[in-house]
């Protein structure tokens, strides 16, 4: 059967990849017509999908001068980890009187997949889109968090070890000030790594 190809879900979902990917980390514009020749796509879905994911706030769009990425710097780094562990804070207050059984701690197989099992958890709509997009965000620091660690600590062992909400807030907690305190030396370490010249992930 042929697939009738969706060039606005294709841009979409090439933009974000490489948002989390690291391409565009230092505030660079986001031109409509290199992103169609490079995607080889028309500029029409391009600026549809520029439009959707500056809605979402994956992307920032200025008035008069198009759509850029976000500037990135350790600042808004530590701003970003807090808020994230705000965010499971509250989703591990919230379901606090739930067994941690309903959690899937054996199969998470990345810190970005506990914390959205986590605030899954809360059963909050609202939350759990707001932390789809913040894992976004992170998403290229985390690229560069294992570069930028002296010592290398097992975090997701940790997540996975907690017996009750206490223990996993207290392993929540320790992730994030690790990262906190590591956030000035994150964002160097993520703008050396070497820009890959395709996508890192598949269409």
């Amino acid at each position: 059967m042929l697939r009738v190809r969706d060039p606005f879900s294709e841009a979409v979902c090439a933009i974000r990849r490489r948002v989390r990917a690291g391409r565009y980390v230092l505030g660079e514009r986001l031109a409509i017509t290199e992103l169609a020749l490079d995607l080889e796509l028309s500029a029409t879905p391009i600026r549809e999908a520029l439009a959707r994911l500056a809605g979402e706030g994956l992307i920032e769009e200025r008035r008069g001068q198009g759509y850029f990425a976000w500037r990135l710097d350790s600042v808004d780094l530590l701003e970003l980890y807090a808020l994230q562990e705000l965010y499971l804070r509250f989703s591990l207050e919230r379901s606090r009187a739930g067994s941690l059984s309903a959690l899937k701690m054996e199969a998470w197989e990345s810190a970005e997949e506990a914390f959205e099992d986590i605030v899954g958890w809360s059963a909050n709509a609202a939350l759990g889109r707001a932390n789809r997009l913040l894992a976004d965000r992170l998403a290229a620091p985390r690229l560069a968090e294992p570069f930028a660690f002296e010592t290398q600590v097992d975090d997701l062992d940790a997540l996975r070890a907690g017996r009750d909400v206490d223990d996993l807030l207290a392993a929540v907690e320790a992730y994030h000030a690790r990262r906190i305190t590591a956030a000035g030396m994150i964002i160097p370490v993520l703008r050396s790594l070497p820009q890959p010249v395709a996508d890192i992930f598949p269409r």
